[in-house]
Order: C-alpha cells, then structure tokens, then sequence
C-alpha cells in the first residue's frame, strides 16, 4: 500500500516527461474552472435562502458554482461535478459547442441537478433579474445630478456619474 500511495504522490508532483526519481517538480499549471447556477435549494425545505438577504450582483452570484476542470480533449471537457473527502463525481460537456455557444446543456442532466447548464465564463444576470429591485425615484436622481454639477461646486466625473444614474433609470441614451 506504501508504494501506491508513492507512486500516486509522485505522479502529482514530479514532471511526468522528466526521468523518474529525478525529483524535478513541474511548475503548477494555472487551475480552470466552468461555472454553473443551482438555485434548486433555494427555499425549499420551506424556509428562506440566505440569498434572499442579498441584492443585486451578489444575490445572483450566491448561487452560482465554480466547477474545476480536470481534463481537457479536442471533443470534451471534463470536470469535477461533485468533491468531498469521501466521493468525488466527474461530469463532461462537448468542448465545441461549449466554446461555440459560451454554454450547454448536458445531455444526461436531470432537471433538479445544479450543473445540468455549464457556462465557460461566469454567467451573468439576466435583465429580468433587476426587475423586482426598487429603483431611485427620478427626482432624487435629478437633484443628486444639480448638486454634482460643475457650476454647484461638483466635479465633472461626480456629474457625469450621476447623469449615467438618472439616464439608465429613465431608460434614455447617454
């Protein structure tokens, strides 16, 4: 059992296209991840999620998993669906249509699983995330923008923030 253990530790870390037993350690590779969203958990012993004291960003991205790449082929990824001490599950998606579309769909996925779409990039939240979030009302922002202007004593940038405020509220071009 020793050897096996040995043997395994020096796969790890010695360069497998160096000699054996020449302790040459490889320079670590940099770790790649995919992203997944669960939210099946989310109130569902009939209690709150922790994100709903969130907003914004950070409620979206509560729920959003790091998946860590394991292997790499010309047709699939492969990656760590599952980690723990005593179990570790291993998934794959089609590294074209992955790299093609930014996400996919596993096939095998089954509707309640949290990696059931894999995202190459963090996803991002979509417009109608920010719909149920209270919005400033428009005549605070429009005095927020006087008080920021270059002729009350503001500055440019303070000003120019402010107008990029009010106008995505009221839905204008800047």
């Amino acid at each position: 059992m020793a050897g096996l253990v040995g043997r395994c530790w020096r796969d790890a870390h010695l360069d497998v296209g160096g000699a054996v037993g020449a302790g040459v350690m490889s320079a670590p590779r940099p770790i790649e991840y995919l992203y997944a969203r669960d939210t099946l958990m989310c109130g569902f012993d009939g209690g709150s999620c922790p994100c709903e004291r969130l907003t914004g960003r950070a409620k979206w991205d509560y729920h959003v998993e790091r998946l860590r790449i394991t292997k790499k082929t010309a047709k699939r990824i492969y990656y760590l669906r599952f980690e723990s001490t005593l179990c570790t599950k291993t998934g794959f998606v089609d590294r074209q249509q992955l790299e093609a579309e930014g996400q996919v769909r596993r096939r095998s996925a089954r509707w309640w699983e949290g990696d059931a779409t894999v995202y190459a990039e963090r996803p991002d939240p979509p417009v109608w995330f920010y719909l149920g979030e209270q919005q400033p009302d428009l005549s605070t922002l429009r005095a927020e923008m006087a008080t920021a202007h270059p002729d009350r004593g503001g500055t440019s940038e303070a000003f120019i923030e402010a107008r990029r405020r009010y106008l995505d509220v009221k839905g204008g071009a800047p």
